[in-house]
């Protein structure tokens, strides 16, 4: 599941395996006494969380690639945009690579003006951004320089080309913020947590040795269930 504005929306899962986590994730919110309350649900096809980035108060950012679809994608910004939860909605071409599973691996809030990103994703994705059009309708154009179009400051994961793929592989981006500029993240990735301590950033790091082999990571394991307006 994830949350954008109010109001969490349950995923649709792209592997069968994982169809019901997304069945449990339904339930808690209908029967829990500290989240009963309205959900969002029906996407046609696949859309995972980890693929969901609320960038800012206007600005959603989504995923599309192994496990999530341009469809799910069209429909979900057609919602957003309609109902004035979202402004913009900008849908992220992934590599269809293990190493990139969702949108988190690649690029992870620290703040509300700091992130982490994977330069070489980050450097050559074109991205298409949709907006409210004329009459109800939505108009789309394309974000050439995704970088600038964040409007804050990347923290790039650590190392030479060889050591950020590694790093890369390990979820380095894949961090989970506590509070601005807290993080927690796998301690394998030195130079990552390296060049976050040097911004500012207080990192709390986890074991990964076996967690990691099942890809995801910090970021991956958790689903806020509320969050302060930005």
């Amino acid at each position: 599941s994830f949350r954008i504005g109010t109001r969490p929306t349950v995923a649709v899962m792209a592997s069968p395996a994982r169809a019901r986590e997304a069945a449990i994730a339904a339930a808690v919110f209908a029967h829990h006494p500290g989240l009963a309350g309205p959900v969002d649900d029906g996407l046609p096809a696949p859309l995972e969380g980890g693929d969901v980035l609320v960038l800012d108060g206007r600005r959603v950012l989504v995923g599309v690639g192994a496990r999530s679809t341009a469809a799910a994608v069209e429909h979900l910004a057609g919602r957003l945009l309609a109902d004035g939860t979202a402004e913009e909605v900008v849908a992220v071409p992934l590599p269809r690579d293990r190493a990139v599973m969702h949108l988190d691996t690649v690029i992870t809030m620290v703040d509300v003006d700091l992130c982490t990103g994977f330069p070489p994703v980050l450097a050559t994705t074109r991205a298409a951004r949709l907006r409210r059009g004329a009459g109800g309708g939505v108009r789309v154009d394309t974000v050439d320089d995704l970088a600038a179009y964040l409007g804050v400051e990347v923290v790039p994961t650590g190392g030479d080309a060889a050591g950020q793929a590694r790093e890369q592989w390990s979820d380095a981006n894949n961090v989970v913020a506590l509070a601005p500029r807290v993080v927690v993240a796998y301690d394998r990735n030195v130079a990552t947590n390296d060049r976050l301590v040097a911004a500012g950033v207080e990192v709390i790091t986890v074991p990964s040795s076996e967690l990691g082999r099942g890809r995801g990571g910090p970021h991956c394991m958790t689903c806020p269930v509320g969050r302060r307006p930005l």
